[in-house]
């Protein structure tokens, strides 16, 4: 079958906001990322993490990047970055849902801020999507979407006609480990 096809990327605009037990609080709380890094030597090995502040009482949290590692294993101009706090690698790592799920740190996905993307970058809101028989969205983040919020998304309609959709199987969804195929029918 020949179809017509579109593909979307899922990206986040800003970095994570993580749920975290606040030492301050006394209390699970929101976490934001303060853009820094904190480098900290302890013989022959070191540790790096990104510093992340809690939103009620500015308490901090280190999330762990490398520990105990040998400074010979990490790339000379990415160690650089670490000591110089590059806003851009602790946005980086603040986008990445994949580092934190491997760090065991939940994300606050109500609070998580992302957008669609094509081949040419940002999917403008006003593109229509709906001629085309087959949307493909990849999800490499592993960021976790209700179907009916991808879908009003992707066809940038409301929830409730995104589940209606969905309900009266006027399209189709497969999902796999990494993308959303959304067939018309």
């Amino acid at each position: 079958m020949n179809y017509t096809e579109k593909e979307y990327w899922i990206k986040a605009e800003k970095s994570f906001e993580i749920l975290h037990a606040c030492s301050g609080c006394k209390r699970k709380q929101s976490f934001v990322n303060t853009g820094c890094f904190r480098v900290n030597a302890n013989g022959n090995k070191l540790d790096v993490w990104l510093i992340y502040q809690c939103q009620k009482c500015r308490h901090t949290l280190n999330v762990p990047i490398f520990e105990r590692i040998s400074p010979s294993r990490i790339d000379k101009e990415l160690y650089e970055k670490f000591l110089e706090n590059n806003a851009e690698l602790a946005e980086q790592y603040g986008r990445s849902f994949s580092f934190f799920k491997s760090k065991k740190f939940e994300v606050d996905q109500n609070s998580a801020s992302i957008a669609l993307y094509d081949e040419n970058g940002k999917a403008d809101e006003s593109d229509a999507c709906t001629d085309f028989e087959r949307i493909v969205v990849h999800n490499d983040s592993g960021l976790k979407l209700k179907n009916e919020k991808l879908v009003a998304m992707v066809l940038k309609i409301s929830r409730s006609a995104a589940k209606k959709l969905i309900d009266e199987n006027k399209i189709s969804l497969s999902t796999d480990s990494t993308a959303v195929t959304i067939e018309f029918i």
